[in-house]
């Protein structure tokens, strides 16, 4: 049941993004960028969501396994983000006034 919560939430937060993809020139920078940071953390933590329940308690039960898959998980997540999302929303602020 609760799979099923984050599938459905990864879904809504992947549309949302790409409408806001599609709307990013009528909305201030600001706005763009707080309603960015709160989709994609939503995105996040159903992707968080959906590993945690697919997971077998026995592979969780290790010490060190886990942990380093979620931390490896949120670090690749955070460098998509930086490196790929934002770029695409404001290509101005990375790439300069002249793109």
């Amino acid at each position: 049941m609760a799979k099923n919560i984050y599938i459905s939430l990864l879904s809504i937060s992947l549309i949302s993004l790409l409408l806001l993809y599609y709307w990013k020139d009528n909305l201030p920078f600001r706005t763009m960028l707080g309603l960015i940071v709160i989709i994609y953390f939503v995105l996040v933590a159903s992707i968080h969501g959906i590993v945690a329940h697919t997971l077998s308690p026995e592979l969780k039960g290790g010490l060190i396994v886990y942990p380093l898959l979620m931390g490896v998980l949120f670090a690749v997540l955070f460098f998509i983000c930086v490196f790929v999302v934002l770029p695409l929303f404001f290509p101005e602020h990375y790439y300069g006034s002249q793109y």
